[in-house]
């Protein structure tokens, strides 16, 4: 990762553009596997553009943590926080997605938290807002027709509240575990004051 910046962006990231920066073993192949996991590389193993934005330094971190998110989207389901997991939380999760060796599942937490070093999630999480925001402010129509969404109001001017829950089960919950969230999400959220 820290090379990425340094050099031209190739045509492809193959074994002999890594030889060309200092890795020639053939166990740096695996290299490429992560690149085109988190995106940086597509399936032909061409440089994305999530590699190209990588590149400055101003973005970089931010760049890398919505790679992170997007690579290891069903951990991030999860652990929201999935990058401040302690690694033998981290080695729990990936044990139970994977039928891999121990030795495996260590290598495979160590790359996540190697990766976590090249991020800001606080970053990314404003970028992820900031286009929330701009989500919102675009036309009704996404045609730029430059009428912009309206927020619907209630009868007595006030603007309505839009709530979405989001819930994120462990795989391995029972039965009798999903249906207490739900029982207590009910008790909870239909014995609010409507006033």
């Amino acid at each position: 990762m820290d090379e990425i910046p340094k050099v031209g962006v190739p045509s492809t990231v193959d074994q002999e553009f890594l030889s060309s920066i200092g890795f020639g073993s053939a166990n740096d192949q695996s290299v490429v596997k992560v690149l085109r996991f988190i995106a940086f590389v597509d399936d032909k193993d061409g440089p994305t553009e999530t590699w190209r934005s990588f590149r400055n330094p101003r973005q970089s971190e931010s760049v890398m943590a919505n790679a992170i998110r997007t690579g290891y989207a069903a951990l991030f389901a999860l652990h929201p926080n999935a990058y401040a997991l302690s690694s033998s939380m981290l080695r729990e999760f990936f044990a139970e997605q994977s039928t891999a060796s121990e030795q495996v599942i260590t290598r495979i937490v160590n790359t996540f938290t190697t990766l976590c070093d090249y991020a800001d999630f606080s970053q990314a999480s404003k970028s992820r807002a900031e286009m929330a925001s701009e989500k919102d402010s675009r036309t009704t129509n996404g045609r730029g027709n430059g009428r912009r969404i309206e927020s619907p109001e209630l009868p007595d001017g006030q603007p309505a509240l839009h709530i979405d829950i989001q819930i994120h089960i462990s795989p391995s919950a029972d039965a009798d575990q999903i249906d207490n969230i739900f029982k207590s999400m009910a008790k909870h959220l239909y014995s609010v004051d409507a006033n």
